[in-house]
């Protein structure tokens, strides 16, 4: 399951970078495209992630009981990656309300945080899962 996991976060992250490419490109259609791809792989990765982890696997209870094992710079790594995946939800509704809402100079101050730390989430994501192979 974790291979499914990275796999998604791998996919999120190449269409979420596609629709920064497309918005400076000034191609708003294309940009609107690869943004619904990544929201629907980063909600498929969010939704297999949880089911694995609170369904499938132990994990959860046993970093609740003994600890997130590993070095202090590992604990921090991996702290930044969830917190970053934690804050991007609320991040990414915003700025889909604002885009909607056909707000875009306000769209554009909130997709600016969004996108980066969305990035980071999902760079730090693959990267961590390579760490634990």
């Amino acid at each position: 399951m974790t291979t499914v996991i990275a796999l998604l976060n791998v996919i999120s992250t190449v269409f979420l970078l596609a629709a920064i490419y497309w918005i400076r490109k000034k191609n708003r259609k294309r940009h609107v495209q690869f943004i619904v791809l990544s929201l629907v792989t980063a909600s498929l990765l969010i939704g297999v992630f949880l089911y694995d982890k609170m369904v499938l696997s132990d994990s959860l209870k046993s970093y609740m009981k003994e600890g997130i094992q590993g070095s202090t710079g590992m604990k921090w790594f991996l702290g930044s990656h969830i917190l970053a995946s934690v804050i991007t939800i609320p991040l990414v509704v915003r700025t889909i309300h604002v885009a909607i809402k056909n707000r875009l100079s306000e769209h554009k101050l909130w997709a600016k945080w969004t996108a980066s730390i969305w990035l980071y989430a999902s760079v730090t994501g693959v990267l961590l899962y390579a760490l634990f192979l």
